[in-house]
């Protein structure tokens, strides 16, 4: 049964930045308004795969029905990726990611 739907709200990507001389940490969001590629498009364009990285936690990106759906975001340079945070919308049907 071909019935999986993606639909992801906000994807960080979060890397360690050094600040003031090496002594602090703090953690980047270096997958901002990247490019992002969804593994298909949603019959309705206003669901596309920018909408991941646009720093909105109601905005959601979402492909066709496909079995194994995915998405790719490219970060434009190397990092070391920390952490990976995915959110729910924060306005309603926060279950279907």
């Amino acid at each position: 049964m071909v019935s999986c739907v993606v639909v992801v709200l906000a994807l960080v990507c979060l890397w360690q930045v050094q600040i003031s001389g090496g002594h602090h940490h703090d953690l980047e969001n270096v997958a901002y308004s990247k490019k992002v590629t969804l593994s298909s498009e949603y019959k309705n364009p206003g669901y596309s795969g920018s909408k991941v990285v646009n720093g909105l936690y109601s905005d959601l990106a979402h492909t066709g029905h496909e079995r194994f759906p995915w998405l790719r975001i490219d970060l434009g340079d190397h990092y070391v990726i920390h952490e990976v945070e995915v959110f729910a919308r924060s306005d309603c049907c926060g279950m279907y990611i």
